[in-house]
C-alpha cells in the first residue's frame, strides 16, 4: 500500500512539473496535468493535494479541473483554445522540424485532443440561465472602504 502511494505521489509531482511548463510552452496543456496532478494526489497524500490548491499559479487550471470533475463538461472558449493550441502545434512541429515522427505523434496528440473535446459535453453559460457565475461574488471584492463610498445610484458619495 505504502508502494502505491508512493508512486501516485511520484506521478502527482510529475503531472504538477508539466502543469508548470504548460503555463509558458505553447502547445503544452495546463489542466490536464492540473487534472492528473489531483487524481494522483487524491489517492496518494492530502498534505500533497493541499500544496497543490495553493500554488498560484495554477490556480487557474486547478479551478477548471476542479470544475471538470463537478460538471463533466468544458466551455466553449476552453474547447476552441485547446483544438487551436493542439493543430497549430501540429503545424509548428511539422515546419519547424520535417520529421514525420514527430509530426506524427504530436498529430496523434492533436487527435486525442479532438476526440476528447468532441466527446466532452459543452457547458452552457450560466449568464444566460440567469444563475450566478462561479467566482468571487460581488460582496467580497467590494466589501472594504471604497465600495462603502458608493451611493444606491453606483456613484462615488464623497
Amino acid at each position: 500500500m505504502a508502494g502505491s502511494r508512493l508512486l501516485f505521489a511520484a506521478l502527482g509531482l510529475l503531472a504538477v512539473g508539466l502543469a508548470v511548463l504548460g503555463v509558458w510552452l505553447p502547445g503544452l496543456p495546463t489542466t490536464p496535468f492540473a487534472l492528473v496532478a489531483l487524481w494522483a494526489f487524491s489517492r496518494s497524500s492530502e498534505r500533497l493535494s493541499a500544496w497543490l490548491r495553493r500554488i498560484p499559479l495554477l490556480r487557474g487550471a486547478i479551478s477548471a479541473a476542479e470544475r471538470y470533475r463537478r460538471e463533466r463538461t468544458l466551455p466553449l472558449g476552453v474547447k476552441v483554445v485547446a483544438q487551436t493550441a493542439a493543430w497549430a502545434s501540429t503545424a509548428i512541429v511539422l515546419l519547424t522540424t520535417g520529421s514525420p515522427w514527430i509530426t506524427a505523434a504530436v498529430a496523434a496528440a492533436a487527435i486525442a485532443c479532438t476526440v476528447f473535446m468532441s466527446l466532452t459535453p459543452t457547458r452552457r453559460s450560466d449568464r444566460r440561465r440567469g444563475e450566478p457565475v462561479p467566482g468571487p461574488s460581488v460582496s467580497a471584492w467590494a466589501s472594504g472602504p471604497a465600495a462603502q463610498r458608493i451611493d444606491a445610484d453606483g456613484l462615488d458619495s464623497r
